[in-house]
């Protein structure tokens, strides 16, 4: 009979088990690497700001506003109240940011704003996340189920 044939076998199956149950238990509570995860995470977004977005570059400011800023002239950045007010909280298996601040959301998603709603602010999303930040985050909890700290 043509095919493949593999054997395992398996010696002291205590090993495997009592691993298994770490990874179980050290599961139950994520806390520890999601605060690590977290302040990667705020690093990940104060370069968003840094660099005026990734990763694609944020719209630029309308000539009405570069005249009243003049001669400050970086996207989002006024007084860095923004980029500062942005935190994060974490649950037993959640990491949540967020920013307290009023005009977050929309600098985030856009939208009408000022009086009678007549001002468009674009988007420019802040809150991006590149994909080695979530391959680091992975790590990060990946190694602490192992056993890491």
């Amino acid at each position: 009979m043509a095919g493949v044939f593999i054997r395992l076998d398996v010696e002291d199956l205590g090993l495997a088990r009592s691993a298994l149950r770490g990874i179980r238990e050290r599961a139950e509570d994520l806390r520890v690497p999601l605060r690590a995860a977290g302040f990667h995470m705020l690093a990940s977004i104060r370069e968003n700001f840094r660099v005026g977005g990734r990763p694609s570059r944020w719209v630029p400011l309308s000539p009405v506003t570069l005249r009243r800023k003049w001669p400050e002239t970086r996207v989002l950045i006024e007084t860095g109240r923004l980029m500062r007010s942005i935190r994060f909280r974490t649950g037993r298996s959640s990491l949540a940011l967020r920013s307290r601040i009023r005009y977050a959301r929309i600098h985030q998603r856009g939208g009408h704003a000022g009086p009678g709603r007549q001002i468009h602010i674009p988007a420019r999303p802040y809150l991006v996340f590149q994909k080695s930040d979530v391959e680091i985050v992975g790590r990060i909890v990946g190694e602490y189920l192992a056993g890491g700290s």
